[in-house]
């Protein structure tokens, strides 16, 4: 239950009643707490190539259990995605990862009626780029848990590196959303386009199994994204008290936009931020 211990480790030892584990980083609590579960890695998974995935939305029923995700990998060391890869018509996420040591998402197309990769943590390193198409939620999510029929994991990101997403939203471009006891470190989000419905960048709790989000750093830069209404282009946001060490964010500020950078609610604490504007020569 401390942040730090979740994840899917390389064993570098053992004993007869010991397991030693290499971690991202040192914990920030010394001792954990809680019981430990140690459960076996798929090792390597992976959908590439230039295919096409079709979930058939129309014939899905939203029942409340995972059947309208298209893909659902769980306890993974690494995860490979697109290469020429189209996913449509999912009713709920084209990809549900959860519990990794590192996702790789490359030259991937998605239309869906939600999530195009719904990342649940624990997640060592994640990397993706050159994604397109169109989602009825947020494009890409990362979560530390979710609502309880599809949390099948809750723990720290590392390392996460967007560069190269184009999309249409119905809601945002990119989530970020934590828990309580856990955090994101080190997040990179770079050259977001297309148009969103809410602010592009939502960094933010969501409901009871997302509330008290925590980072050390958040870089956004290079965004580009229509908005149907004037909301901020990056949103930082908590329900209680939470948020963050540093946020640093470039933007380009379209005529469609508000504010580059909101840290509401007063709960809310961000203690370093750094803003760069850049108007378009259309404003």
């Amino acid at each position: 239950t401390n942040t730090g211990y979740n994840g899917c480790h390389v064993i570098t030892g053992r004993g007869s009643n010991t397991l030693t584990v290499r971690l991202p980083r040192t914990p920030d609590a010394g001792t954990a707490t809680g019981t430990v579960t140690v459960s076996p890695v798929n090792e390597c998974v992976g959908l590439v190539g230039p295919g096409k995935i079709d979930y058939n939305e129309a014939g899905q029923t939203s029942d409340g259990t995972m059947n309208t995700i298209a893909v659902v990998w769980a306890n993974i060391g690494t995860a490979i995605v697109g290469e020429g890869l189209k996913t449509n018509n999912a009713k709920k996420f084209c990809f549900l990862i959860a519990g990794y040591r590192y996702a790789d998402v490359d030259d991937l197309h998605a239309e869906t009626a939600s999530d195009i990769i719904h990342f649940l943590g624990p997640g060592t390193n994640t990397r993706c780029t050159n994604i397109r198409g169109k989602s009825g939620d947020d494009s890409l999510a990362f979560t530390i848990g979710d609502v309880s029929w599809f949390c099948i994991s809750r723990g720290d990101f590392y390392n996460i590196d967007v560069d190269g997403l184009d999309t249409d939203s119905e809601q945002a471009s990119i989530r970020v959303s934590g828990h309580t006891g856990h955090k994101f470190h080190c997040v990179r989000l770079h050259n977001i386009f297309g148009s969103a419905a809410v602010s592009p960048i939502t960094i933010a709790d969501y409901n009871a199994e997302l509330q008290g989000l925590d980072f050390d750093h958040i870089e956004v830069k290079n965004v580009n994204v229509e908005t149907n209404t004037a909301v901020p282009v990056v949103v930082v946001s908590t329900q209680i008290a939470g948020g963050g060490d540093r946020i640093e964010v470039d933007v380009t500020q379209l005529p469609s936009n508000g504010e580059a950078l909101s840290i509401s609610g007063a709960t809310t604490t961000v203690r370093n931020a750094r803003v760069r504007v850049a108007n378009p020569i259309d404003g």
